[in-house]
């Protein structure tokens, strides 16, 4: 993902995501550029997610990974009742 794309997304969802000491804080968004409006996407469903739940979600790693989108977060979010959206990002992946 180019520079300005990254600071976009980092400027708009900037409270998605972990900062230093992290993977995302060492390497920032590790997908290719024709992904960006996928990365999009998956941040607007993860930040309405986070507001309708109240929760608060922290994105460690972003990165495509086997031609999906590999996105980590810490392990309180991965109770089973978050699996429908998980399931849902993994739906997105482009053909």
């Amino acid at each position: 993902m180019n520079k300005t794309t990254q600071k976009q997304l980092l400027d708009k969802y900037s409270h998605l995501f972990a900062g230093e000491g992290t993977p995302f804080g060492a390497w920032g968004f590790e997908t290719p550029d024709g992904w960006n409006e996928l990365v999009e996407k998956l941040l607007v469903e993860l930040d309405e997610y986070g507001m309708k739940n109240k929760v608060e979600i922290k994105i460690l790693q972003l990165k495509s990974k086997f031609s999906l989108i590999r996105c980590y977060t810490p392990p309180q979010l991965h109770a089973p009742r978050d699996s429908s959206l998980i399931t849902n990002h993994f739906s997105l992946s482009p053909a």
